[in-house]
């Protein structure tokens, strides 16, 4: 452990802990068996889904594909139909259109011919060419941009849980939610939340695996501002964050929502309307503190 003293007039520094030389990774090997999937705080979903870097769906397409043999084969699959294009009537009359003035230009030197032809393609390019769009069910999709603020967040966040299907390559995936309530009805809200939820119950699941398998386990993390989506959840999965305004803790008594909190721990909550209410009245509580402090 490193921790230097800092001056007076500056910030206090954090402790670096470090096995073995200072830079070095104290556990490297058990780090590699865990991934993470991050959803970040939804701000413009829309521009996000509409832009051609094309990254999230290459990701959810190489994991449908598989391996690189078949990754190979998606992409000369793709590059023989670019070549049946090019034979296409209209594409050979552009060619000859050009051709023909090219011929009389150089025909006093080297004759020269031109010839047009597709990229070969990779999944990084196919992926690129790709749009998302969308709309009601039963109606054609449409440009993303016609969809609301919510379903297109939802939308965003639906291309971010498909990569949780690629989770069984891991021991452990981390999947980390950042305000998803933006925008969001809060029935939407509760609909969000029980997504993961049922992903992450069903990865602890025991199923037979060969020596070596990876576990393929999912634990989600959401950081909310949401009374909604804390009020959707158990007490014992809840973990509150305050800011306090003094440097050292008080021996004064706990507050309402301390105590309510501590009860609410220690004592088994039944399922119910009634163990609803009650985290939902605490979940007020822990709220109302946080707006006003």
């Amino acid at each position: 452990m490193r921790f230097a003293l800092p001056a007076a007039d500056a910030h206090p520094q954090r402790p670096v802990w470090s096995a073995g030389r200072l830079l070095d990774d104290p556990e490297p090997e058990a780090r590699r068996t865990i991934r993470h999937v991050y959803l970040p705080p939804m701000r413009n979903a829309q521009q996000e889904l509409a832009s051609s870097s094309g990254n999230r769906l290459r990701l959810i397409l190489a994991a449908e594909l598989g391996g690189e043999e078949a990754i190979k084969a998606f992409e000369e699959e793709q590059a023989e139909h670019f070549r049946e294009l090019e034979r296409h009537n209209k594409v050979k009359a552009t060619r000859k259109r050009i051709n023909d003035p090219l011929a009389v230009l150089t025909a006093g030197a080297h004759p020269q011919h031109m010839g047009l032809s597709f990229a070969d393609p990779t999944l990084v390019s196919i992926a690129r060419a790709l749009r998302t769009r969308m709309s009601d069910e039963g109606l054609d999709v449409e440009d993303i941009a016609r969809s609301g603020l919510g379903y297109a967040n939802l939308l965003y966040i639906a291309t971010v849980l498909a990569e949780l299907e690629a989770a069984r390559g891991a021991d452990l995936t981390l999947f980390l939610v950042e305000e998803p309530e933006a925008h969001l009805h809060p029935q939407l809200q509760n609909l969000l939340l029980d997504h993961p939820k049922t992903q992450a119950l069903h990865s602890q699941q025991p199923r037979p695996a060969a020596e070596g398998t990876p576990l393929g386990r999912i634990q989600v993390v959401i950081t909310t501002y949401s009374p909604v989506l804390a009020a959707a959840t158990t007490v014992k999965d809840l973990v509150v964050l305050k800011r306090c305004r003094t440097l050292a803790p008080k021996a004064a008594a706990p507050t309402v929502a301390h105590a309510e909190a501590n009860r609410s721990a220690s004592t088994a909550v039944p399922d119910g309307s009634k163990a609803r209410e009650k985290t939902k009245k605490l979940c007020h509580i822990l709220f109302s503190q946080a707006a006003g402090s």
